[in-house]
C-alpha cells in the first residue's frame, strides 16, 4: 500500500494506492491556517496508523502547504520513505512545452492519468480548481498545448472584492440563464460564464484539430459544473492520482 498526496493551491488530498487502484480521496482545506498543522497530523495519523505503508508519494504545487506537510511527516513518520515526484516524463509521452518544469505536476499526470482511461484516443483534459486549466493530448500521447485561465471562485472572490455596491452572495445552482435578482445574476454569471466558456474552447479545439478527442473533467469544483457541460464530457475525480499511480508503476 502507497500514500498518495496532492499539495494544491486551495487544499492537500490523500489517497491510498495499491498498484493502479486509488481509493477514497481525502481532503484537508487550506482555507483555515491556524488549524492546518493539526488538520494534517490528524489526517496522516487516520491514513498511516496500523497500515503496512511502503512509501509516500508526494506531486506539489503549493510549495508553502508541501513543506509544512514534509515537517509532520518527517517528525512523525521518519520510518516511512517519502518520494517528492518532480520528473514531468514518462515512457512514450512526448511532452512539447516550452520548459517542461514549469508544467504543474497536477497537469502532467493528468495527461499520463488520462491515458489510462483512453489509451486510443486523443483528449482535453479540463481541471476545474483554483485555476481552470485545459490540456491537450493526441493519440500519439503527444501533448499539443493547453490553456490556464482563472477558476470560478477565483474569478468570483475577485468580483466581490472589486465592485463595492454588490455585495454578497450565495451562489445559486439554477439552469436558467438570467437571473431576477443580484443574487441569481451572479449565479448565472458564475455557472454559465464558467461551462459555456469551457465548451466553446473545447468546440474551438476540436475545430482547430479536426481530431475526434474524448473530454475529462476533473478538479475540486467540476462535479459542480458537469451538470451544466455536455453528457459526453467525463467526470473523474480521481484523475491526478491515477497518473501519480500510472507513473509509479511504470518506474519499477
Amino acid at each position: 500500500m502507497r500514500l498518495l498526496i496532492d499539495c494544491g493551491n486551495s487544499s492537500i488530498k490523500f489517497a491510498l494506492n495499491m498498484k493502479l487502484e486509488v481509493k477514497k480521496i481525502i481532503e484537508v482545506r487550506l482555507n483555515n491556517p491556524k488549524k492546518l498543522s493539526l488538520d494534517l497530523s490528524k489526517t496522516l495519523n487516520a491514513l498511516l496508523k496500523k497500515r503496512n505503508i511502503e512509501g509516500i508519494y508526494l506531486a506539489f504545487v503549493n510549495k508553502e502547504a508541501k513543506d509544512i506537510l514534509l515537517g509532520i511527516i518527517k517528525k512523525k513518520f521518519s520510518n516511512i520513505k517519502i518520494r517528492i515526484l518532480t520528473k514531468r516524463r514518462f515512457n512514450n509521452f512526448k511532452l512539447n512545452y516550452e520548459k517542461p518544469n514549469t508544467l504543474g505536476m497536477d497537469r502532467f499526470f493528468n495527461c499520463i492519468g488520462s491515458r489510462i482511461i483512453f489509451p486510443n484516443s486523443a483528449y482535453i483534459i479540463v481541471d476545474i480548481g483554483t485555476a481552470t486549466t485545459i490540456d491537450v493530448v493526441d493519440k500519439k500521447f503527444s501533448y499539443l498545448g493547453g490553456l490556464i485561465l482563472p477558476g470560478p471562485l477565483t474569478s468570483y472572490s475577485s468580483l466581490m472584492q472589486q465592485t463595492s455596491m454588490i455585495g454578497n452572495h450565495k451562489i445559486l445552482l439554477k439552469k436558467k440563464i438570467l437571473g431576477a435578482s443580484t443574487a441569481e445574476c451572479l449565479s448565472s454569471g458564475f455557472v454559465h460564464g464558467q461551462s459555456l466558456m469551457i465548451e466553446s474552447i473545447v468546440n474551438q479545439i476540436k475545430k482547430t484539430y479536426k481530431q475526434p478527442f474524448k473530454v475529462i473533467l476533473t478538479g475540486g469544483l467540476s462535479d459542480i459544473f458537469k451538470r451544466f457541460l455536455p453528457k459526453n464530457y467525463l467526470l473523474d475525480l480521481k484523475l491526478t492520482f491515477k497518473g501519480v499511480a500510472f507513473f509509479i508503476e511504470n518506474q519499477k
